[in-house]
């Protein structure tokens, strides 16, 4: 057992797949956790220890059935509405693919690292698609694009030479959209119903290496076409990441 982390002695049992597992937990006190500055992104950052060296508590929030990687929010993980069951379990193909592509060795049985942790608030980004205003998807799909991002440039200072800094850029634009949509939709009295991440499988070989994974940028993206260069009228300006994976950044819907 980790002097950091714990596994909850009573189990979960997944509501889309029934898969019964241990939720991680991070333990506190003892000096585990030395709050450092915060960021101007109103991120706290955690100063590492003698004992326990890098410490990042993001990486624990997301609830992640290592089954059929259904993710939300641990508040929000028994609560899925009955309607929005058959979507999520028809889904659980493309989740698993999708993380298996964006980062290799993930592993939501094992004490969590960073790409777990990243995957997660991914994970949790798709499935709040299906959930109902009642649980505010739309900002909870930008709180996970954020956390995502910040988790993404963690990696990057790991592991510089893995574009990691590219793909945190794809999620600061995918939470810059989920927060500007959420606020509208408050604005003008709407549901929050959680729009698509809208991402598309690419078959085939790119750069020599085989599939790809790409996340979409969508017309509600449209006033934030300039980052990373990007122009309003062009329909996929691609960046690639390792593994021949591809982002792609346009204003239009692909399915």
């Amino acid at each position: 057992m980790s002097d950091l982390t714990f596994f909850s002695k009573t189990p979960l049992s997944c509501p889309v797949c029934e898969t019964r597992f241990y939720r991680e937990e991070l333990r506190t006190g003892r000096g585990r956790l030395n709050a450092g500055e915060l960021t101007k992104e109103l991120r706290r950052t955690y100063l590492p220890s003698q004992k326990y060296g890098e410490v990042f508590p993001l990486i624990y929030p997301v609830t992640v059935c290592p089954g059929c990687y259904y993710a939300t929010y641990h508040p929000d993980f028994l609560e899925l509405p009955e309607e929005s069951l058959e979507p999520i379990r028809a889904a659980e193909h493309n989740r698993i693919n999708d993380v298996q592509r964006l980062f290799e060795g993930v592993d939501f049985t094992s004490p969590r690292r960073l790409q777990e942790g990243c995957s997660s608030y991914y994970l949790a980004a798709t499935c709040y698609e299906h959930f109902d205003r009642a649980v505010s998807p739309v900002f909870k799909q930008g709180l996970s694009s954020l956390r995502a991002a910040w988790l993404c440039n963690d990696l990057h200072r790991k592991r510089p030479n893995d574009n990691f800094d590219y793909l945190a850029q794809v999620f600061y634009r995918k939470a810059r959209f989920f927060y500007t949509y959420a606020v509208e939709l408050e604005q003008k009295g709407q549901h929050q119903d959680g729009p698509q991440m809208n991402r598309t499988l690419h078959q085939g070989r790119q750069g020599g290496d085989a599939g790809g994974v790409q996340l979409i940028e969508t017309q509600a993206d449209r006033d934030d076409q300039d980052d990373l260069g990007g122009r309003g009228d062009q329909k996929g300006i691609a960046v690639s990441v390792p593994h021949g994976i591809r982002f792609s950044h346009g204003n239009q819907f692909r399915s």
